[in-house]
């Protein structure tokens, strides 16, 4: 049974962008453990969800009453493996969301985390071909330049 969704819900703090969430549904089977940085927007989220505050965009609906959401913030790591099926992970304002618990998410990450370090190897080989490639017609070309003039 869906509890709540939210819809294209955005919410600033001044001038920066805090959230800007697509869309997010909670279910009634769902445990969520809601991770991120230090002023991430975690406790904003919530209240959000809560419809304690109103976000400047968006909307979130409430299927029915509750009084504590199924999303769990904790720096407890064995309470997070426990208890979530679920997390999200807030970054730059998007959440993310990681099937599994709280370790469950730590190998997901370190597997995203190696896919974009050899992504990014594989751009700097390549950037390094192109410069070599580049440098190469060069030489040639001042080569042939001055032996054109030679003649």
């Amino acid at each position: 049974m869906l509890l709540l969704e939210a819809h294209h819900v955005k919410h600033y703090v001044q001038e920066r962008l805090l959230l800007d969430v697509d869309q997010l549904q909670i279910h009634q089977s769902d445990r969520i453990g809601l991770v991120g940085r230090n002023g991430s927007g975690k406790t904003t989220l919530l209240q959000i969800l809560a419809e304690k505050i109103s976000p400047e965009e968006g909307t979130v609906i409430q299927r029915t009453q509750c009084e504590l959401l199924p999303i769990i913030v904790s720096h407890d790591r064995a309470f997070l493996d426990a208890l979530c099926t679920t997390i999200w992970e807030i970054n730059e304002g998007k959440i993310r969301g990681y099937t599994g618990n709280y370790s469950h998410y730590v190998e997901q990450k370190e597997v995203e985390s190696h896919q974009e370090q050899l992504a990014y190897e594989k751009y700097e080989k390549k950037e390094k071909a192109v410069r070599r490639s580049i440098k190469i017609k060069r030489e040639k070309s001042g080569k042939s330049n001055k032996s054109s003039k030679k003649r």
